[in-house]
């Protein structure tokens, strides 16, 4: 007969009793992971190549996956070959474009690897390119990845620290480092072997680990290869863990909320029944911070000036909330951070699992009630202003459009596409707007035909996730 340990039991029971009990309203924690989930994963893609095109992102997409693809930006280089797919499906359904220069080679490549004025011509052209493919309003801030056959360790630790600096680039991925990363997996890693492959999910939950693995070819067609049925086990098994256990990130959003989590600290300003105000208090130092980090840096490197705005991603925050709260909502410095939050109540406490950005100032939580009201459709104008019907530009499209209104939870972003009939989408599938109310885009290789009428679509999203009507241009 199986014998319980009782004691044991009783003992852990009271502790969490205990710890609820004397929980106080406003009383907050910031989460190790987002959404408090036990460990963190990330997938990699070197080259931005066909087979992750045309194999792992229809993969990832059908389950509901993200990534990170390290383009290579320049012409005639890989990205070119599937145009649409890095420059539309990736802001469609938040991959991020990792740099991974605009040519990854210098030819001929000389003694000693890359120069340091080719150096940031590199990576500088093509960051300028991500950064016209990103949601507008959001950071720049990147990762590098920097191709070995090019020397990339060759550059000097001035220029690396120059190029930081003005392309917004994750510096420490310059020295070939993730900080905060526990087990980047790679080509050298039996990427064939199923049941390796999933040991390393079971580690990041198991350990609380952020892992993290990077493929060149998927599938039999491209170099440095990794079996499909294996990369498609893996995925299953991310997929299986990410609603519940696991958060799934690209790497810099993994990397950002690791770097706000360890130089912030939340306490509490005040609480009452009827609103509770918190405040996020730096603790940075750049020294300590970055000798911890990276304890083995190379020389040259220097600490870095601390850009908060570059530090998007909100931290997960779990607050003790009055218990006859149902949901509540955040605002930072009066702006209404546009998202409505259920409370859980439990036997003697309710809580709130609540997001804010560190930068963006003191935290006022609320309570609220559900949104279950749709936005206001927008209304479309062809072109920058007043509507047109007609375009000289076969390479780009615009629109602008009213903004939506939604009283309860307000205006999280809009989306448009673009479509040779109205409402389609056969030219541009929904694209992340951010919440600007207004476009130019010549995403994927755009080449409009005259006399061919073009019809922009737009949708509005609530703090509740509830999409508008889409609106539709009378064509241009």
């Amino acid at each position: 007969m199986k014998k319980t340990n009782f004691p044991c039991c009783i003992i852990l029971l009271v502790l969490f009793a205990t710890q609820i009990a004397n929980a106080a309203v406003g009383d907050s924690r910031i989460c190790k992971w987002k959404g408090d989930k036990r460990g963190a994963f990330s997938l990699g893609y070197d080259d931005g190549l066909i087979s992750h095109a045309d194999l792992a992102v229809p993969a990832m997409i059908s389950r509901g996956l993200t990534g990170t693809f390290y383009i290579i930006a320049g012409h005639n280089r890989p990205m070119h070959n599937r145009k649409t797919t890095w420059e539309v499906l990736s802001s469609g359904y938040g991959f991020q474009l990792g740099n991974h220069t605009i040519n990854h080679y210098y030819n001929p490549n000389p003694a000693g690897g890359m120069s340091d004025t080719n150096a940031e011509y590199e990576i500088g052209e093509c960051a300028r390119i991500i950064w016209g493919l990103i949601t507008p309003g959001t950071s720049k801030l990147n990762i590098v990845s920097c191709p070995a056959d090019w020397g990339g360790q060759s550059i000097s630790a001035a220029k690396k620290n120059e190029i930081s600096i003005n392309y917004s680039i994750a510096r420490e991925s310059l020295f070939g480092n993730y900080p905060g990363m526990d087990n980047l997996y790679g080509a050298a890693d039996e990427r064939g072997n199923t049941s390796n492959m999933n040991s390393w999910v079971t580690d990041a939950v198991n350990n609380s680990k952020w892992n993290a693995v990077y493929f060149h070819g998927i599938g039999p067609a491209e170099f440095i290869t990794t079996n499909l049925s294996a990369y498609y086990s893996l995925l299953d098994a991310l997929a299986a863990a990410k609603d519940t256990t696991l958060w799934v990130a690209t790497y810099i959003d993994v990397y950002k909320y690791l770097y706000e989590r360890n130089i912030y600290t939340i306490s509490t300003v005040s609480a009452s029944t009827s609103s509770i105000t918190l405040v996020f208090v730096s603790t940075y130092n750049p020294t300590l911070y970055h000798a911890a980090l990276q304890p083995t840096i190379v020389a040259g490197y220097t600490v870095p000036p601390f850009d908060a705005t570059l530090y998007d991603i909100p931290l997960t925050l779990v607050t003790e909330v009055p218990q006859s709260w149902s949901y509540c909502k955040v605002s930072q410095n009066g702006v209404d951070a546009k998202k409505i939050y259920q409370v859980n109540v439990w036997a003697s406490s309710a809580t709130a699992m609540i997001e804010a950005v560190p930068y963006l100032g003191n935290i006022t939580v609320t309570p609220s009630a559900m949104d279950y009201s749709l936005p206001s459709t927008p209304l479309v104008r062809d072109g920058t202003g007043a509507d047109v019907d007609t375009i000289n530009e076969l390479n780009t499209i615009s629109a602008n459009w009213t903004s939506s209104a939604d009283a309860d939870s307000g205006i999280a972003k809009y989306w448009y596409k673009v479509g040779t009939t109205a409402g389609g989408k056969d030219i541009l599938d929904w694209i992340d707007n951010g919440t600007f109310t207004y476009v130019t885009t010549g995403r994927g290789a755009m080449a409009l035909t005259r006399g061919t009428t073009y019809y922009v679509s737009v949708k509005a999203v609530n703090g509740a996730g509830l999409e508008s009507t889409p609106g539709v241009s009378d064509g241009q």
